[in-house]
């Protein structure tokens, strides 16, 4: 969790780049928790692609991405 204010966008991708969801959402600096249902997605890895944007032009300001495995 960081306090910098700022657009936020959640990409899920599956293991061939194919995006599988995403969000978008303006962080105020406060805490935020996201609860995705994966229960239909096959088991495998996933990419997590997050990504803080500034408000002017969305350029990527911070970015993370990491590698998820879905076992059930």
């Amino acid at each position: 969790m960081h306090t910098n204010s700022g657009k936020i966008k959640i990409e899920i991708f599956d293991i061939q780049g194919k995006l599988v969801k995403e969000i978008v959402y303006y962080h105020f600096g406060l805490g935020r928790t996201e609860r995705w249902d994966f229960s239909k997605l096959a088991q495998g890895a996933y990419i997590i692609v997050i990504q803080q944007l500034n408000g002017v032009g969305n350029s990527v300001v911070k970015k993370g991405t990491f590698k998820v495995l879905k076992i059930k």
